[in-house]
């Protein structure tokens, strides 16, 4: 089986490097982007990916309002929303998936 196609964006280098390390790391997975936020669109669009995992707290956006762009240019691929504090944030359309957790629940998405 192949693997599956993967992008993240988080504007913190650190969370991004790690994150995108830890990914790697799986074969199930085929990491297509590490981005650093919504500037960057079309770099995200242009690998297709079939995941887009996003910072809640972006910097200069909501992850939220940004996940409601990509579904728009994206509609097939799946939209987690990735957060370290869930503290204060409204339940939604989106899964939301804390960062700590993220491994786990990415194993159950690729059962």
């Amino acid at each position: 089986m192949d693997p599956r196609r993967v992008a993240f964006l988080d504007d913190n280098e650190v969370v991004r490097t790690a994150l995108a390390h830890a990914l790697a790391a799986l074969p199930e997975i085929e990491l297509v982007a590490a981005l650093e936020g919504p500037a960057e669109l079309e770099q995200l669009v242009s690998t297709a990916p079939e995941l887009v995992l996003i910072d809640f707290h972006l910097l200069g956006a909501r992850g939220d309002t940004f996940a409601e762009v990509v579904k728009t240019r994206l509609p097939a691929a799946s939209i987690w929303l990735m957060t370290a504090n869930p503290r204060g944030i409204e339940p939604s359309s989106w899964t939301l998936v804390e960062k700590g957790e993220l491994l786990e629940a990415l194993k159950g998405w690729l059962a």
